[in-house]
């Protein structure tokens, strides 16, 4: 397997927010001040996911705000996903949607009580009141609207782990894609401090569509060496991979980054094309997309949430290239290939 194989294609210079461990430091108070954290081994860990740089990664130019609110926010979703797959929801989605039904209420209704013993309800009706006090109500709004997805597919995961079977291709890609990151968008939107909502055009629905693929599937691919070790689900663009194509694990992951890089390359495609006549606000939602993607990248090749230096194939083990790929025809996967040929 050469270098080549395993380098990421990601043309887009990295950028810092300079109060990264500042953020980091509050991130960790607000864990246990909401109870996210209920034993030192769990503490430790989302603690070492440092949350605060994934945020000064994806909005470097924010205010100390909005830097802050994507931190916990970062914070929160690793708490839930961490319940959701060691947790009494973790092949139930009758407990899963009755966890889900109460901390989307809880958000949806600002004014409602909320149980003190429901923490994934109150710490996230937290982010909502601060997001509130920054943000437009057509923004909180949209990130209600992004919770609900979320939930949605959460849901769907777990039925799939209930009844012991794997998705299909086809329904693995929907599963890790658009509606697992459908909160974060207007989060970036309001970062910019703007009122303006995004313009309405397919182009930039289907950037929001690759962005959110670019996220998960290098998740799934810097996470895998790792979730392998611990016995993971399967339900991995790796792992999918090879029983699609029925190759060894090492092709499986020169496919998978293969696949990859051709949505990165759509990615900058797409955004080059949206760029030209973009008024300044959508050019600046542009460069936070952009952000978003190189500084989860970066992240997950810092953070010690997937790295672990006892096992080979550590996330710094890859390289980030600036090298174009080659074109080559759209992947022949419906779920999928309208990106490259939305008629």
């Amino acid at each position: 397997m050469t270098v080549e194989e395993l380098a990421f294609y990601c043309p887009i210079p990295a950028a810092y927010h300079p109060l990264a461990s500042q953020a980091q430091a509050a991130t960790e108070e607000w864990l246990r001040r909401f109870r996210l954290s209920t034993d030192d081994d769990t503490r430790s860990r989302l603690a070492a996911a440092r949350t605060g740089i994934l945020a000064a990664y994806i909005v470097p130019d924010c205010s100390p705000q909005w830097l802050q609110l994507m931190s916990d926010l970062g914070t929160w979703l690793f708490a839930f996903d961490d319940e959701c797959d060691v947790g009494p929801a973790k092949c139930s989605p009758a407990v899963l949607s009755h966890m889900a039904w109460h901390i989307q209420y809880a958000i949806a209704h600002p004014l409602s009580p909320v149980s003190p013993t429901d923490r994934y309800a109150l710490a996230l009706r937290d982010i909502r009141d601060r997001l509130g006090t920054l943000a437009s109500p057509d923004i909180v709004q949209r990130f209600v609207d992004g919770m609900r997805a979320f939930f949605l597919t959460e849901i769907t995961k777990t039925g799939f782990a209930a009844r012991g079977t794997t998705p299909t291709f086809e329904d693995y890609l929907t599963t890790r894609g658009f509606d697992c990151n459908a909160l974060v968008f207007p989060l970036l939107w309001g970062a910019l401090h703007t009122h303006t909502r995004p313009v309405d055009d397919a182009r930039l629905l289907r950037l929001q569509h690759v962005t959110a693929a670019l996220i998960n599937w290098d998740n799934d691919i810097l996470s895998h060496a790792k979730e392998e070790a611990e016995s993971g689900n399967g339900s991995n663009l790796i792992d999918m991979m090879r029983s699609r194509t029925h190759s060894s694990p090492r092709q499986a992951l020169v496919e998978s980054l293969a696949l990859r890089n051709q949505a990165m390359r759509l990615f900058c495609s797409l955004r080059d094309e949206l760029l030209p006549d973009a008024t300044p606000e959508l050019g600046s939602y542009l460069a936070a997309l952009a952000h978003y993607v190189q500084g989860n990248l970066r992240w997950h090749r810092e953070s010690n949430r997937y790295h672990d230096p006892a096992r080979s194939a550590a996330s710094s083990s890859y390289a980030i290239t600036s090298l174009e790929p080659p074109h080559v025809d759209p992947p022949d996967l419906p779920s999928i290939s309208w990106w490259w040929n939305p008629t």
